[in-house]
This record gives C-alpha cells, structure tokens and sequence, in this order.
C-alpha cells in the first residue's frame, strides 16, 4: 500500500519528483487545491505526509498525518497547536550562505553603489573615488542589526563581522554570544535594536 503524500496544486511542477526517486517508501503524491475546502478535507482524511508552507487552525483533520514537511526554514504560517499531536514538523535548511551572501551583496550595493561605480569606472570616470569624490560609504565601522539568530542570522553576523561591523542581534531563543555577534538581545527588545 502506498502511503499518501499531499501537495499543494501549484506546486505539482515536477519539484518534488526527484525527492521520490530516493525514498524506499513507496508514496503517491496527490495535487489538492488547498482553496478549495471540500478537495483539501476529503485529501486530508487519508494523508500520511503534507509538503506545505502553511497550516492554519481551520485546516480539516488529519487523523493519519504524521509528517508536515516545510520547504523553507521558517515556521511563521503554522500554527502548530492545529497539527495532529502524533505528527512531525520539520522544515529545510542548508540554505543560509546563499542568502546571506545575498544579504550582504545587497548591503554592499546599498551603501557603495557598486553597480554606479563600475559603470563610471568603465567609462574612464572615478566617480565615488577619494581623489575625485564623493567617496562611497564603507561598512567598516558601521552597526548592523540581526533580527533572528539562527542558521541564516549568524552566517550573516560571520560576514558582515569579516567587513568590521559592529553586529546586534535579537533572538528569541537563549543563545550563547560567539565570537560574531558583539551583542545579543532578546526579541522584547527588538524596539531597542531598531533604534
């Protein structure tokens, strides 16, 4: 018998194929439009596992869940008291250096405008150089504030601390500062970070 494996409609676009061909379990993966209350509460009744980013609390039961699989890191659009006791929740990761290489490319290109400056530059113009001003910003010496300390949080903190910022982090968890965050706070005082 296979168990039965629930995904969203819109996502039925060959992403998760792959995932099956190495599972020795054997799964039908069942498309429901989770809009559409009727299809998703007849899909649920019988659903071992669940590929979805949200879970609300007027969800229809899952009696035979046992695996609420996120595809991302967060858990923001579950609400985890609406989940079947027995199941399992578990989201991905392994994603956090790409994205916070992005966040600091982003940091970078905000505060130097490297995209301007290379344009000039290719055009024999210095513009943004000392000699020929204005100077472009340096993240040297500037503050940045991290709001959530986890896998992506610190690997963020590790490159920004490379540029010799100053790193502030709020969390909601008790962490141990490490040799990147220069101070860390709890989540209630998030309005004191911002500032």
């Amino acid at each position: 018998m296979k168990l039965k494996l629930i995904v969203k409609d819109n996502e039925n676009d060959g992403r998760f194929d792959p995932i099956l061909k190495f599972i020795q379990t054997q799964w039908e993966m069942i498309p429901v439009d989770f809009t559409n209350k009727g299809s998703l509460a007849s899909a649920m009744a019988t659903a071992n596992a669940v590929i979805s980013m949200t879970w609300t609390k007027d969800f229809p039961k899952a009696p035979n869940l046992k695996l609420l699989q996120l595809q991302g890191a967060g858990v923001d659009n579950i609400d985890l008291s609406s989940v079947p006791p027995k199941s399992y929740v578990c989201n991905v990761y392994e994603h956090e250096i790409g994205i916070s290489e992005y966040v600091l490319g982003a940091i970078l290109q905000w505060n130097t405008q490297i995209n301007k400056h290379d344009s000039s530059l290719r055009n024999n113009n210095w513009f943004g150089s000392y000699l020929f001003g204005p100077p472009h910003k340096e993240l040297y010496g500037q503050t940045i504030g991290i709001v959530g300390y986890g896998r992506i949080g610190k690997e963020v903190a590790k490159r920004a601390k490379a540029f010799g910022m100053n790193i502030v982090a709020c969390t909601r968890t008790n962490h141990k500062e490490d040799d990147f965050v220069d101070k860390l706070m709890p989540m209630e005082e998030l309005d004191q970070l911002l500032r």
